[in-house]
């Protein structure tokens, strides 16, 4: 079967200003008003394990909560974590929990890992069907907790068996605004600048029950010997959570002109289409 993997480069206008500090207090949103972000593992499922020994579920608690303090301290948005202390949280969960609160943007954060210890970057998936890509589908595997091997056909699942009607298919275009939204943030306002890797899709489990724009951000590799000792710093975990809040502020505006599914859907998005072959 041939599948399509799209990676995109964020457009222009889905980028924030390029200005050297841009102030985050105050920031009144129009139409976000909640906010939940969903901090990836946590309890035995322990994630990554970054170059200091430290484990991904930490990181990803420490920067959701640099996130929702700011967010709650500087504008006026409502914010709900799926988790915030070291607890096993159910992956389809999260997601359930974002429904049943309510809310209007869901936000997955990980870390990412890899063999290669040369790789770097920051990478935004929002959800697709399915994906062919053999690296996608490792990092599917371990964010989800799937054994080395396993066979991931027991659970059948198909975009058209969540996307039904043209509300889903709005809510996704407006999670691949949301995601170029932080892929653009994340490469103008964090000093030094990260290596920005795209935005991609993937059908993670934790995106396939949100009926609000939702994505799986990971902030960097944590197996890299100098982002991954960085993203364990407070310093640089505080200006993750700025850039965070900027990309939201720049999706606010997005969804103030997004009146109608039609009207959400984005231009077509530039950047390479791979093929794979499954």
């Amino acid at each position: 079967m041939l599948v399509l993997i799209a990676c995109f480069t964020p457009p222009a206008s889905a980028r924030p200003p390029r200005q050297h500090k841009v102030k985050v207090a105050g920031l009144a949103f129009r139409h976000i008003k909640r906010v939940v972000l969903d901090p990836g593992h946590g309890g035995t499922n322990q994630g990554a394990v970054a170059v200091t020994g430290a484990r991904e579920k930490a990181v990803t608690l420490a920067i959701a909560l640099q996130v929702a303090s700011r967010l709650r301290s500087k504008t006026n948005v409502e914010v709900i974590l799926t988790r915030d202390s070291d607890e096993d949280i159910g992956l389809r969960n999260r997601t359930r929990l974002a429904n049943a609160h309510r809310g209007d943007v869901f936000i997955s954060i990980h870390g990412n890992s890899s063999a290669d210890t040369s790789i770097e970057g920051v990478e935004v998936y929002f959800l697709a069907a399915d994906s062919a890509d053999s690296e996608t589908a490792r990092l599917i595997d371990r964010e989800e907790g799937v054994p080395d091997g396993a066979d991931r056909k027991g659970v059948p699942w198909s975009l058209e068996s969540v996307l039904t009607d043209l509300d889903y298919a709005w809510v996704q275009a407006l999670s691949e605004r949301l995601a170029s939204n932080l892929a653009g943030a994340f490469a103008v306002h964090l000093t030094p600048r990260p290596k920005v890797r795209g935005v991609r899709q993937a059908p993670f489990g934790v995106l396939k029950e949100a009926r609000m724009p939702a994505v799986v951000l990971e902030v960097g590799y944590l197996t890299h010997p100098v982002e991954g000792r960085a993203l364990l710093d407070e310093g640089r975990q505080t200006q993750l959570a700025r850039a965070v809040i900027l990309a939201l502020a720049a999706f606010d505006r997005d969804m103030g002109r997004a009146r109608s599914p039609q009207s959400a859907r984005p231009h077509k998005a530039k950047g390479a289409v791979r093929q794979a072959r499954r």
